[in-house]
């Protein structure tokens, strides 16, 4: 069908077979007509103007994707946008499988057409078939209206296996029939990430307050008290929760031994009257759970009881094992500040689409955001700027920032814990610290010229700590002390990006320490960034005891890979 064109179709077809380029045939048992002309109207579209009997016939191709078994669709409304020329609708085909078709009456089908709105709407019951589906429509032009009009057809509304579906707005394919997100709503299923294996296997189950949360599995009771909290919400049930099986009209969360499942996996069945979730561990349960959360209507998000809301999930069977075991996100909050209630929040919504780690941007030029005990003064003038709220105007003079008290890290850490998500801290090094002159300027090179504030501007700086100086190491390795006792995962991410070396070239301190470790170079910018790799190995060696990796951005390497640093 996407090879339509005037040179496939135009001519007389007395056996009314109309043929693409490709010689595949779409035939008719309707009289015999001549295809005058064909207009492409949009990808999934195409008019036939016939030039006999002043009729023409519009095709509409609809495709399914992300579904393997067939759709029921029941009701379909397009909207014409050309409906001056729509006088009738004499006949309706549809073809769901291969390209051929046989015009019926548009009663079969209960084809009509709204003169005033536009709207064409088929009402049936029709099997969409798993890939391209083809809808003919042959339509009498108005008296006096002009043949040949390019339609833009575009979806209304369309009742799929009992479900209502709508476009959606402002995706440019989204009021397209062919729109993938339209086919991945016409199949009742909308989880992000998309899991590996899902069967539609009925209609919807409803979830009313004679439901039941069973569990089984040692620390499973905590899930099944959070479940309820959750569902509480938005739906005003109190459902209770009990140790045991599932039974009739129960959500059930049990730990199974199934290797295929891995350690993230799960499997996810809801029948007519019980859902089961069930994994090889808490955390696999927790992301089954997530896919419950998408599957219920979208009030379901809502922190308050929804009053005349159905809650309808559609009746599935979902194998899920994740493609990537890291799947993360950053957030810098040095650039903009974000109180600790947003990041939880945040980190609720990482959650929900199983993102498992935050990668958390905590210290740059415009702002030092953790409070470090052995260095007050990161608190005090590093975590403020003098420039309001913008970063890129003219520094207006009034004072903006923050940071996270050690006690707060500590309570969103555990609260990312409790969603299974791992937090990776960022402190920068050597770069992007010119936060970190403003309190301490003495950890600048010699060949810099201060005085130094916190940055009200993007860019990069060459004000970034001295490699030189012993200082700087011993601040670093103090501050990343502390890091480690508030983050108890595998990484810690030390920057490393955007350094440059002018001062470090011309810097006494760095040149004695380059010379005392003995490294060489084509020129002086190449020693400074071996300068920085040598700096970076050495925190790798002082975290590797307390079971860290360090992490740096591929500016890195500029000096060489540094051993033990992942990129």
């Amino acid at each position: 069908i996407t090879d339509l064109s005037a040179s496939g179709l135009q001519g007389t077809n007395t056996g009314c077979t109309y043929v693409t380029n490709d010689n595949t045939a779409f035939t008719t048992t309707h009289a015999a007509m001549t295809i005058e002309s064909i207009t492409s109207l949009h990808k999934n579209e195409y008019l036939l103007k016939a030039g006999d009997a002043n009729q023409e016939i519009l095709c509409i191709r609809v495709n399914t994707t992300g579904v393997t078994s067939p759709l029921s669709l029941t009701s379909m409304t397009i909207n014409m946008n050309g409906t001056s020329n729509l006088a009738n609708v004499s006949k309706v085909a549809v073809a769901t499988t291969g390209k051929s078709a046989t015009f019926a009456s548009s009663t079969l089908l209960g084809a009509k057409n709204d003169p005033v709105s536009g709207d064409l709407t088929f009402n049936g019951n029709i099997t969409l078939n798993p890939g391209t589906n083809y809808f003919w429509v042959m339509y009498d032009v108005a008296p006096g209206a002009t043949t040949g009009s390019t339609f833009d057809a575009s979806l209304v509304s369309a009742v799929v296996n009992g479900s209502t579906i709508t476009p959606v707005i402002g995706n440019p394919d989204g009021n397209r029939i062919i729109a993938t997100e339209t086919a991945t709503a016409a199949s009742g299923i909308n989880i992000i990430p998309k899991p590996g294996s899902v069967t539609v296997t009925g209609g919807n189950l409803t979830l009313t307050n004679q439901f039941k949360i069973k569990y089984s599995g040692f620390g499973i009771a905590a899930q099944a008290d959070s479940l309820a909290k959750f569902l509480n919400k938005a739906t005003g049930f109190a459902l209770t929760t009990a140790e045991g099986s599932d039974e009739t009209n129960s959500i059930s969360l049990s730990l199974t031994s199934n290797t295929a499942l891995g350690d993230e996996g799960y499997t996810l069945v809801v029948l007519a009257d019980r859902i089961k979730i069930q994994a090889n561990n808490g955390v696999g349960l927790f992301w089954g759970i997530q896919s419950l959360r998408q599957l219920l209507p979208a009030a379901i998000e809502s922190a308050t009881a929804v009053n005349g809301q159905t809650w309808n999930v559609p009746q599935v069977n979902i194998t899920d094992v994740p493609r990537f075991k890291f799947r993360g996100i950053h957030l810098d909050v040095s650039r903009h500040f974000f109180p600790a209630a947003f990041v939880k929040r945040y980190i609720d919504i990482l959650a929900m689409y199983k993102i498992n780690n935050f990668h958390w941007h905590l210290t740059d030029d415009q702002g030092w955001r953790i409070e470090i005990k052995k260095y007050p003064k990161l608190q005090t003038i590093s975590a403020w700027r003098s420039c309001g709220t913008g970063i890129y105007g003219t520094p207006d003079g009034s004072k903006y920032g923050g940071y996270y008290t050690q006690e707060e890290i500590k309570e969103v850490v555990a609260y990312a814990a409790s969603r299974n998500v791992n937090i990776i801290p960022e402190i920068e090094m050597p770069g992007h610290s010119v936060s970190v002159l403003a309190a301490y300027p003495e950890m600048a090179c010699t060949s810099a010229s201060g005085p130094f504030t916190v940055f009200c501007q993007g860019g990069i700086t060459k004000n970034i700590l001295c490699g030189g100086k012993e200082a700087t190491h011993t601040f670093f390795k103090d501050v990343l002390t502390e890091v480690c006792d508030l983050f108890p995962g595998k990484y810690i991410h030390l920057g490393g990006d955007e350094a440059p070396k002018d001062n470090w070239n011309t810097c006494t301190d760095c040149m004695q320490r380059i010379n005392s470790l003995g490294i060489t170079g084509a020129n002086q910018t190449e020693k400074s960034n071996k300068l920085q790799k040598s700096m970076m190995e050495e925190m790798a060696q002082f975290l590797a005891p307390k079971g860290k990796t360090i992490v740096g951005w591929d500016e890195v390497t500029h000096g060489g890979i540094p051993i033990g640093a992942t990129i």
